[in-house]
């Protein structure tokens, strides 16, 4: 059996993707997280599709879902795990999307566990890779923020209240960094002490107050904006990490060795580590988007005219018509 190659990593961290995008459509509110149902197929057909090409498995072009358990057992002898309740599943995939009947949500929590199931028992068997370390961290090209995460998963494996509040932090200085390349400086170069000190019964010491809590607004739903995030996993990531007061250059730098935190120790879970960690990476994909804007391309037959001369066009047109 070959090696993975850099190619194929890459379509299981895709894949993996995939997978967890499901899972969190899932957990909507019914009827919506029948949706889920669409992308859990996808995922499972991309892992058996790459799957049988990894394994050097020829599929006819007329093949079937169930094609790729019949070809990979008939030609390599080997048995792909889960065929019945991926069976089930597909079934389910068919009935929603060319029948129009909606899973209930049992189906789908059903349907959750067993793809589950499916990639943790497929994936270490044809491609020697634990499920479990696929992870789409690999896709991070910020160094420093790759960095902090390897601290502060070695700092999460340690287990204990502080070394997870720690951890939680890295992530949140990893986001930082991650961001800060695109706020504006007006949202955090304000002197905002100076300013009240100066307002106090002035004129305009209302108003201070309107632009201070504007501001403060601005700094927070800012990254749910411009990153297009989910702005309940975003809430919930601010909410769980450690929090401190770290002056004007907080955003973008690492947190100072004496630096007083506070911090709930009841939220300082593997659970909730693994939960917000999941959260950087997207954001860091999706960070990555925007540092590569497609560019506008001009066909060279650039049309001039006033806003009047197309609304006349159009007049003549409709008449035109009639």
């Amino acid at each position: 059996m070959s090696e993975l190659d850099e190619v194929q990593m890459n379509r299981l961290i895709h894949t993996k993707a995939l997978f967890e995008r499901a899972v969190r459509i899932s957990h909507e509110a019914h009827p919506f997280d029948a949706d889920s149902l669409l992308l859990f197929h996808d995922s499972v057909e991309n892992l058996l599709h790459q799957a049988t090409g990894f394994l050097g498995v020829e599929l006819q072009k007329s093949s079937t879902f169930e094609s790729y358990w019949k070809a990979t057992q008939e030609q390599k002898e080997i048995v792909i795990p889960g065929r019945g309740p991926m069976k089930r599943m597909n079934d389910a995939r068919v009935g929603f999307k060319h029948h129009g009947l909606i899973p209930s949500t049992s189906t789908i929590e059903q349907v959750r566990a067993d793809v589950q199931t499916f990639f943790t028992d497929t994936v270490p068997m044809v491609f020697n890779v634990d499920f479990d370390k696929i992870s789409m961290e690999l896709l991070i090209e910020d160094t420093y923020a790759r960095e902090l995460l390897h601290e502060a998963d070695e700092l999460a494996a340690l287990d204990t209240t502080n070394a997870i509040a720690a951890a939680m932090l890295y992530l949140h200085d990893a986001f930082q960094m991650l961001f800060n390349p695109f706020v504006k400086p007006e949202l955090y170069n304000a002197d905002i002490p100076a300013l009240r000190r100066a307002s106090r019964g002035a004129d305009w010491e209302p108003l201070l107050g309107i632009v201070e809590t504007d501001i403060s607004v601005q700094q927070y739903y800012w990254p749910v904006f411009l990153l297009g995030l989910d702005y309940t996993e975003y809430g919930e990531f601010v909410r769980l990490v450690p929090r401190h007061h770290g002056g004007r250059q907080w955003p973008g730098s690492r947190t100072e060795p004496d630096t007083e935190l506070w911090f709930e120790p009841k939220f300082m879970t593997r659970e909730n580590y693994e939960f917000s960690r999941a959260f950087l990476v997207r954001a860091a994909i999706r960070a990555k988007q925007l540092y590569a804007p497609q560019p506008v391309v001009y066909s060279g037959e650039t049309v001039r005219v006033t806003l009047k001369g197309l609304l006349r066009t159009k007049k003549r047109g409709s008449r035109s018509k009639q």
